[in-house]
């Protein structure tokens, strides 16, 4: 591994050195959180933990925990980390200033959980699923002065897990996404139709996009999709699901109950790491970044009753 990894899960959270030692340890109690419950931005982590009420933000030697209104069951933030974005469990979106602590935002999406919310390249747009197959995109220049318009796009009939947000990006493709029934679509945004729909071999946990865009699977496989020629090639990583999924340089890193693989450009096995630890989430650092969350004391004390629009 070319740089330290931050490992997230049941064994709490610990970076790796490039021999997948410990070389730090920041918590020791469990940080489970859903699939798409954890985020790390440049000012740190932030963990939605599961079947909780609660927040976890964690930076460098530093971990505050807030609780907030419900539990939210997926989040995303910008890149410096200025704005959280959550879905909920009842079906809204919240929407904190974490420099100021202040929540900015409260509105019903859905009426069913919000399974996945994730920002375009450019972070001016929100796409958002819900467990009854419902998919929205919100532009935040709307949400931000207050006059919020959603568009709806159609296809899917199940829970939807996972969606890739490319709006502005190099590809012909907007967004992707992928439900519970193995169901693989491939949208843009000038139609409210799929372009493309798949049905997979596997099934589904989690898509990942970086330089190229993956979906991570139970039964070990990776799908790779080729958003020019839309083809699938499935690679077997694991024996088990695989968590998490990284592209580092020009090698691959993944996780599974059975360790941590690193793998080169074709996916040939490099290395194999058994850290003996319960990981569900990873991320590569240069270094854990330094926030002292003071500011995030009036997490714990504000109501949605006082909203603040801006």
């Amino acid at each position: 591994m070319l740089e330290k990894v931050v490992v997230v899960g049941k064994s709490g959270v610990h970076v790796l050195d490039s021999n997948a030692r410990i070389d730090q340890t920041i918590a020791n109690e469990s940080m489970l959180s859903e699939m798409n419950g954890c985020v790390m931005s440049s000012s740190g982590l932030c963990v939605s933990l599961l079947e909780k009420a609660k927040l976890v933000f964690i930076s460098h030697e530093n971990v505050f925990r807030a609780s907030v209104p419900e539990m939210m069951t997926s989040i995303t933030c910008t890149n410096e980390g200025e704005i959280l974005f959550c879905g909920s469990k009842s079906g809204k979106l919240y929407v904190w200033h974490l420099r100021e602590g202040n929540l900015l935002y409260c509105e019903q999406i859905f009426y069913n959980e919000v399974t996945d919310v994730k920002l375009d390249p450019l972070e001016s747009s929100l796409l958002l699923s819900s467990s009854n197959g419902d998919l929205s995109l919100v532009k935040l220049v709307d949400l931000f002065t207050n006059d919020l318009h959603t568009k709806h796009f159609l296809g899917h009939t199940t829970h939807i897990l996972s969606v890739c947000n490319k709006r502005y990006g190099l590809d012909s493709v907007d967004f992707l996404s992928v439900s519970r029934d193995k169901n693989l679509r491939l949208w843009r945004e000038n139609s409210t139709q799929s372009v493309k729909s798949f049905q997979l071999q596997s099934n589904p946990l989690k898509l990942y996009s970086y330089r190229g865009t993956y979906l991570l699977c139970d039964d070990g496989n990776l799908v790779i999709i080729n958003l020019k020629e839309f083809t699938l090639q499935y690679v077997k990583l694991h024996p088990g699901p695989v968590y998490s999924f990284l592209e580092v340089g020009n090698q691959f890193i993944s996780c599974s109950f059975d360790g941590i693989r690193v793998w080169d450009s074709h996916f040939n096995l490099i290395s194999l790491y058994n850290p003996n630890l319960s990981i569900n989430q990873m991320f590569t650092v240069k270094s854990i970044p330094r926030c002292n969350y003071k500011q995030l004391l009036k997490l714990k004390l504000q109501n949605v009753a006082n909203t603040i629009q801006i």
